[in-house]
């Protein structure tokens, strides 16, 4: 591993090896939960999205009226708190905005470009993306989580081995787990429909076997009635033959 105390030249403070180790272990683990259990963490996303919108919105108000002092905080805390807390009730829409950022940020990492057309090409495909989550939001998040995770922990992994300067070694480690990561949640969204699936066709044929068991009991009643006519039928001939005799 490269030291990283030659970032302290430029006035930057120093970080330890050790220190970047611990980085890039606990950004590698969340990058890992990312991208196997994305689609089960779905609201945090979104509650997330809405916390750094509303900051961004906190921002916005601060400089429009022109806040000052501690009120800054308090604005900016605010617009957090409540775009947080809308987000993760209508949680679409908090989706829309993750999945625009992540999408954003993905294409920047494939296209090594600054250009202005690129960015606005990132923007554009971002944003139909974005709109596609909001609509088709499961496999949408699964497929966004899987790259981005797959990503984001594929390169703080390689970067903890002696392999971090070998470019082909990362794209190899990081398009593995986008794999795994597609393929494990997919297989866990599959395996959620099938439990539903099975209780849904448990309570239809529960639902069935008590329907035909009031049938059942209701012809029962229906022939015990008729029985009782035929036999009220018989004994009232009889009592009109005796008569008759």
């Amino acid at each position: 591993m490269t030291s990283i105390k030659q970032l302290s030249d430029g006035g930057i403070p120093q970080i330890s090896e050790q220190q970047l180790l611990i980085v890039l272990a606990v950004t590698a683990v969340i990058g890992l939960i990312i991208c196997f259990f994305g689609v089960k963490i779905y609201r945090l996303f979104a509650v997330v999205s809405g916390i750094v919108f509303g900051a961004v919105v906190g921002v916005v108000v601060v400089l429009a009226a022109e806040v000052s002092g501690a009120a800054v905080a308090g604005v900016i805390l605010a617009c957090s708190i409540v775009l947080a807390v809308l987000f993760g009730i209508f949680y679409r829409i908090g989706l829309f905005f993750w999945a625009l950022v992540i999408s954003i940020s993905i294409g920047e990492t494939f296209v090594l470009s600054d250009s202005i057309v690129m960015l606005l090409i990132c923007l554009g495909i971002g944003l139909v993306l974005a709109i596609i989550t909001a609509i088709f939001w499961k496999p949408m998040v699964i497929i966004l989580s899987a790259v981005w995770g797959g990503i984001t922990a594929g390169a703080a992994i390689v970067r903890m081995t002696p392999f971090e300067d070998n470019p082909w070694i990362m794209m190899a480690v990081c398009a593995v787990l986008v794999l795994l990561g597609l393929v494990i949640q997919f297989m866990m969204k599959s395996r959620e429909v099938s439990k539903k699936e099975r209780v849904y066709s448990e309570k239809f044929k529960k639902n069935a076997s008590m329907e035909t068991e009031v049938e059942k009991a209701r012809h029962l009643l229906e022939d015990d009635e008729e029985m009782e006519e035929d036999s009220s039928d018989e004994d009232t001939d009889d009592d009109i033959k005796i008569l008759e005799e």
